[in-house]
């Protein structure tokens, strides 16, 4: 155990001396993190765990910034708001996490608050996958991929479309789940707004496109609907609602949205055709990014010195170790790119570890963990063993699974 108590304070201090990566790689982290252990946290008061959880989502709350800073200085929509969701997540957290006294208390607590962050985990997580779509980062002030900044607001408007058909049944269901309903409603406004803007500025950039739908018209009618529909429900009534003096249907309001809906969705596609911008950006040099993307691996790396060759792979094998969001065990997928990074001794030599931690007594789960960490700890702090073949086969290893990761996200443009 002694030995193991030595590991950890070595890696503690090498994690000092390791250079920071994109603030977004560390806030999807982060995120991932306080997500993945938020059940146990609030089961564990008063535990060295619950003290370890909060230093976690104070980490979460403040890389929420950083990144909410690139997003509001790229302008790619105001619907993408990281601090509001980490902060409100942060208060439902503090919330279940207090000691009350009574019954009473335990019942009012949660009062304009959702009584679980459950479905905030899930919008943020889909929040974090769209930016990585555009291959957002933090770095050098942010950037995403050039061609989507000419229709910013497009993909804006058409992001919290998709949002409203996926959770509009979920609005008018979950009346306990105040958090989520405030977003809910925050990226509505959001939404009305766009539509007029864009109405206005498509129209008068493109006065001969005889545009057949009028987007804030129809915009309005989707959301009006939505709203008479919800109300109707909150009265219990579940076929005939009155409406400015007349008398119609939930069936007839739910037609109007779905056709407005409909209505939307084909303009969109048709803006989409045509390649129309919403907001025009300076463009990179077409010719040396075509010269960056097909720049093959195999000969960057042939480039490389061996010191070249160690630095790069080191630094790619930090970040994997980092992204682990598990606080008491590995996570499986960044466990199987973490093999991926290690020579065939290398890989020999965490078996070894394993077995070792195993037969001491400890869970799978905490065995793989612990054998990561000392093999990991050796190798920031020892000589590198790997020949250049070696490293090589590695890196493209790890391109290989980082390729078939940003097909799968690559949904966009």
């Amino acid at each position: 155990m002694r030995r193991v108590h030595s590991a950890l304070l070595l890696f503690a201090v090498c994690l000092f001396s390791i250079a920071r990566a994109d603030d977004f790689e560390d806030f999807e982290q982060a995120v991932a993190t306080v997500a993945t252990n938020y059940n146990r946290a609030v089961d564990s008061r008063g535990t060295r765990f619950e003290k370890s959880y909060k230093q976690h989502v104070s980490a979460m709350c403040e890389l929420a910034k950083k990144v909410q800073n690139a997003i509001d200085s790229l302008k790619l929509g105001a619907d993408l708001d990281m601090v509001w969701i980490t902060e409100e997540i942060r208060q439902v957290y503090n919330e279940n996490n207090k000691d009350f006294k009574s019954g009473q208390n335990r019942m009012k607590r949660m009062v304009g608050r959702s009584q679980d962050p459950a479905t905030l985990f899930k919008i943020i997580a889909a929040d974090i996958k769209t930016l990585k779509t555009m291959r957002f980062t933090t770095e050098n002030g942010g950037a995403v991929k050039d061609s989507l900044m000419a229709k910013r607001r497009l993909l804006a408007y058409n992001r919290i479309l998709r949002f409203f058909m996926k959770y509009q049944s979920s609005y008018r269901r979950r009346k306990d789940d105040d958090s989520f309903r405030k977003l809910f409603e925050r990226r509505m406004a959001v939404l009305e707004n766009l539509a007029g803007s864009l109405d206005s500025d498509l129209r008068r950039k493109n006065p001969n496109a005889g545009f057949q739908v009028k987007l804030a018209e129809e915009t309005s009618i989707m959301l009006k609907n939505f709203e008479d529909l919800y109300k109707s429900q909150l009265k219990k009534k579940t076929y005939t609602v009155k409406r400015a003096g007349e008398t119609t249907t939930v069936n007839a309001l739910n037609s109007e949205m779905h056709f407005a809906l409909q209505n939307i969705r084909k303009f969109l596609i048709e803006l989409d055709n045509a390649g129309i911008e919403t907001d025009p950006a300076g463009k990179v040099d077409a010719e040396s990014a075509e010269e960056k993307e097909s720049a093959s691996p195999e000969n960057r790396y042939e480039k490389m010195s061996p010191e070249e060759l160690n630095a790069e792979l080191s630094r790619r094998r930090r970040e994997i170790y980092r992204s682990n969001t598990s606080m008491d065990g590995f996570d499986r997928d960044v466990l199987a790119e973490y093999l991926a990074s290690l020579s065939r001794e290398q890989r020999k030599e965490y078996n070894k570890y394993l077995r070792e931690y195993r037969d001491s007594g400890l869970k799978n789960n905490q065995a793989v963990r612990s054998a990561i960490l000392r093999l990991h700890t050796g190798l920031i702090s020892g000589k590198n063993a790997m020949t250049a073949g070696e490293m090589t086969d590695a890196l493209l290893r790890l391109d290989k699974l980082k390729k078939k990761e940003l097909k799968e996200l690559d949904v966009l443009d």
